[in-house]
């Protein structure tokens, strides 16, 4: 088949421009940083144990208050900007209110009388994430796991909401 190329007219479609996908990599981006933080978030400050305090050889009475020793967090503001970075106003203000971290003249400090860790088998060093149903505001974030448990070794996946909230995405809950 032989056709001049003056009759062919033009030889390819226009090919349209690719999307500017860098809103996409940068809500991955917070989702990755969001699920790391919200691990921190379980196992170092208010899930599985606290964050470390000075407690003395001997405590007196019933003391339960004892300052926080975690360079991080040295103030109560600096745990406050951690938390609201990670999560919606409402999960912020529910666990920067339940009393187990308080400002003590300018320092953190922890009550001990709070302290509520358990056994947990979710592997949080190696696990794959995916999001789905995206919005301008809203994301459901999907985590792949193993659970390790004594009854057994499985897949798992936990699923959360991202929200959008004064410009940035936070997660809705903590995930665990």
């Amino acid at each position: 088949f032989k056709m001049p190329l003056a009759e062919a007219g033009p030889l390819a479609r226009e090919i349209p421009p690719q999307e500017d996908r860098e809103g996409e990599r940068e809500l991955h981006r917070r989702a990755r940083e969001l699920l790391d933080r919200n691990k921190v978030t379980f196992y170092e400050i208010y899930g599985l144990s606290m964050l470390p305090m000075h407690i003395p050889q001997s405590v007196i009475g019933e003391e339960t208050l004892f300052p926080v020793v975690d360079h991080r967090f040295e103030t109560f503001p600096q745990l406050e900007e951690f938390i609201r970075d990670t999560y919606v106003q409402k999960t912020a203000d529910a666990l920067l209110g339940d009393g187990r971290y308080q400002d003590v003249n300018g320092r953190l400090y922890g009550d001990i009388s709070k302290d509520a860790g358990g056994g947990y088998y979710v592997n949080w060093e190696d696990y794959r994430y995916g999001l789905e149903q995206v919005s301008g505001d809203e994301a459901v974030v999907h985590v792949f796991t193993i659970d390790d448990s004594p009854a057994g070794r499985e897949e798992i996946t936990l699923t959360a909401r991202m929200l959008k909230e004064r410009g940035r995405w936070l997660l809705e809950n903590v995930m665990f």
